[in-house]
């Protein structure tokens, strides 16, 4: 493969799974790595194993490639989400507080965070993860609508909406039809009148 051309990569491996050639896939990919150290096919390779049900394998793949390229986003990303998959909250938590570490102005990695959160605790979970997304990134809306969609009681919701809303004003219009549809949960078909 001159260059690591990916695209001759794909078409090898599609002419080795017509075959049923497993292990060729296999090697393919690791001497692209060898060779080219391309970061993607790291990805392609852990992918290849969990098709054929080798989770070690995979999970191995995905540790070498956050060891080798940790400087990037993507390898933080999928070894979190394997661990995910495999329900490994414990693990997928500790590479994504490592990737809120090493990017720690990057908000997409409380979502992931919360993701596990639920996995682990549901709404508990991913709520006490949103606080703390919030404690650090205060009156981020992505972060209090996460926080709206797994507090309650209804009356909490509204205790949080009335605390950030005067501090969040470019999510004014989303803050107040939040407002409306709360205050309706809870009978208080006057405030939701105003609010809408």
């Amino acid at each position: 493969l001159r260059g690591g051309d990916l695209d001759l990569m794909a078409e090898l491996v599609r002419a080795c799974e017509s075959r049923s050639a497993y292990d060729e896939i296999e090697n393919l990919y690791r001497d692209v790595i060898r060779t080219y150290d391309t970061m993607t096919v790291y990805d392609k390779l852990a992918r290849h194993y969990l098709r054929m049900q080798r989770t070690r394998e995979a999970e191995r793949v995905y540790q070498e490639a956050r060891k080798r390229f940790g400087d990037q986003r993507e390898p933080h990303a999928w070894l979190a989400g394997f661990y995910s998959e495999q329900h490994r909250y414990d693990d997928a938590e500790q590479v994504l507080r490592g990737a809120v570490a090493a990017f720690p102005e990057d908000l997409d990695w409380y979502e992931r965070l919360a993701s596990v959160g639920y996995g682990r605790g549901g709404d508990q979970g991913r709520c006490a993860i949103y606080t703390e997304a919030m404690d650090r990134f205060p009156h981020q809306w992505r972060f209090v609508n996460g926080a709206l969609a797994c507090i309650q009681p209804w009356e909490d919701k509204l205790v949080l909406l009335e605390r950030e809303q005067l501090t969040v004003p470019e999510a004014h219009d989303q803050m107040m039809r939040s407002y409306g549809q709360n205050y309706l949960l809870v009978d208080r078909i006057a405030d939701a009148e105003a609010a809408l």
